[in-house]
């Protein structure tokens, strides 16, 4: 009987308290607010029956789970996703693909964007959604503080991505990278790369830095490059390759030490500038 009693009295206890979810995903207390977590867990097999046509691509981004809650107050209510993906990188990779460079910025999590109805912010391997469709002042006001709980409940780094901060700020589209998983410059075999685009003395160019760092991945997306582009002589290990994409125009090549570069839009008369660029990353 008295175990009966500990027991009853534990499931009370997890019912009542802030839920917490699979993994290291808590929605925390907000005061004068109910939550609301009698939701489905989405998973990737059944992520497109919450958002259907956008599931593809948070699946390209290694999404692995998606917990839901509504805070109430009253009948109004704050709507949050918890997206969880999985690593730190993907996760940024897909906040970096529904943001743009005009967004009005925040301070929370490792970056956030916001709205009059909606705050959208990274932080470790979650992408979250803090949403509203009420015209209180009360709820709207209510979001950047719950959106501040919700990060400090989540775990992993304040920091940008260090390929994105130790780039040149010269002419850089501060905000515009976005990290690419598949089909970088519209290639099949290049793949894992942060897209950084610059406008320098009137000309506008992308840099796009490779995040593997075996050697022989990057010779192997290399060498299929040089196949596709018709480039004979060349070996895949080069330090420095140059080669005209029919597609996208010039292109830099630049390896080093596994690290692995490309900046298109630039002509060989530009090497300085491509240089300059891929040196930030490659001679650290």
């Amino acid at each position: 009987m008295k175990n009966k009693i500990i027991f009853l009295f534990a499931l009370a206890v997890i019912i009542s308290s802030p839920a917490t979810l699979m993994g290291e995903v808590t929605f925390p207390e907000m005061e004068g607010f109910t939550i609301d977590t009698d939701y489905d867990v989405y998973v990737p097999d059944t992520l497109y029956e919450y958002i259907n046509g956008a599931s593809e691509v948070f699946l390209q981004y290694e999404f692995e789970e998606l917990h839901i809650a509504d805070y109430y107050l009253g009948d109004e209510s704050i709507n949050v996703e918890i997206y969880v993906h999985g690593t730190p990188e993907m996760a940024f990779g897909m906040y970096t693909k529904e943001r743009r460079p005009t967004y009005t910025f925040v301070d929370i999590g490792i970056q956030g964007h916001q709205s009059a109805t909606q705050i959208y912010f990274v932080k470790g391997r979650n992408y979250v959604k803090v949403m509203t469709s009420s015209t209180s002042s009360q709820i709207r006001d209510a979001m950047a503080p719950l959106a501040m709980k919700l990060s400090d409940s989540l775990e992993g780094t304040l920091e940008m991505p260090s390929i994105v901060t130790q780039l040149p700020k010269e002419g850089r589209t501060i905000n515009g990278e976005v990290f690419l998983t598949e089909s970088v410059m519209g290639h099949p075999f290049l793949e894992n790369a942060y897209k950084i685009s610059y406008s320098r003395d009137g000309k506008k160019f992308d840099v796009f830095v490779f995040t593997s760092l075996n050697p022989e991945d990057n010779h192997k997306m290399i060498a299929s490059y040089l196949e596709w582009a018709g480039v004979e002589g060349v070996s895949p290990d080069q330090e420095e390759i140059f080669l005209t994409d029919k597609y996208n125009g010039p292109v830099f090549i630049r390896q080093k030490a596994g690290k692995l570069v490309f900046v298109n839009g630039l002509d060989q008369d530009s090497s300085s500038v491509f240089s300059d660029i891929s040196g930030a990353l490659l001679e650290k």
